[in-house]
């Protein structure tokens, strides 16, 4: 019954999601394009947005994944403007990614021995680059630092202390998509649909218990 139950709740998650994903796929229809130094001041109304100019600091990056992998599965990254200072300034913006490259890059960072200097050294000399990258980012905001409930909610505010109270997670990639959303409706609805069934098959009425003789 344990396992009806963790499907069952997965279910339900799907099709809450999907929910969203199809009502940000019927309202969202045209891409906002903005500078990275306009979002202290004009907080986008839209979900679907580009934003330019910046640069995504993969010095500052988190990450999350899968217990028991090693390997993380989500890239978190602030995307800050050139000049950013982090004892001074706001995060009004992280990124989140599934990303490759940028999973590897994390990765390799967290194996580096911090008490070896020469490797420490010749990582960053290797990737300067890649560490800090201007970049254009378009996607989907998913939620405010300040939605709680979440453990992205945890990670994030232990992460980046400095970030503003309404700041963005832009999920980098990803479009309104009306198929997406119908998709994860129709398996969250299935999954609840079979739940609903094995708790009928399994759930059989006991025999009443056999009363003790005198």
């Amino acid at each position: 019954m344990c396992l009806i139950r963790f499907i069952a709740f997965a279910s339900l998650m799907t099709l809450i999601m999907g929910i969203g994903k199809l009502y940000t796929a019927i309202t969202e229809r045209e891409l906002v394009e903005m500078r990275i130094e306009d979002i202290k001041t004009t907080f986008p109304k839209s979900k679907w947005i580009r934003i330019t100019g910046g640069v995504l600091d993969c010095l500052s990056a988190s990450s999350t994944g899968i217990r028991g992998f090693d390997k993380p599965q989500v890239f978190y990254a602030p995307l800050v403007p050139e000049g950013f200072d982090r004892s001074n300034d706001k995060i009004h913006v992280i990124v989140l990614s599934r990303d490759s490259d940028l999973l590897q890059l994390h990765a390799e960072m967290r194996k580096l021995d911090q008490s070896d200097a020469d490797a420490m050294k010749r990582f960053f000399k290797n990737n300067a680059g890649k560490l800090r990258a201007e970049r254009n980012v378009e996607g989907i905001v998913r939620y405010g630092i300040d939605s709680g409930g979440t453990k992205e909610y945890s990670l994030l505010m232990k992460s980046y202390p400095e970030a503003a109270k309404k700041v963005m997670i832009l999920e980098d990639g990803e479009k309104p998509s009306l198929l997406g959303g119908f998709a994860m409706i129709g398996g969250g609805i299935a999954g609840l649909v079979l739940c609903g069934i094995f708790g009928l098959m399994f759930d059989k009425p006991r025999p009443p218990p056999i009363p003790n003789s005198l």
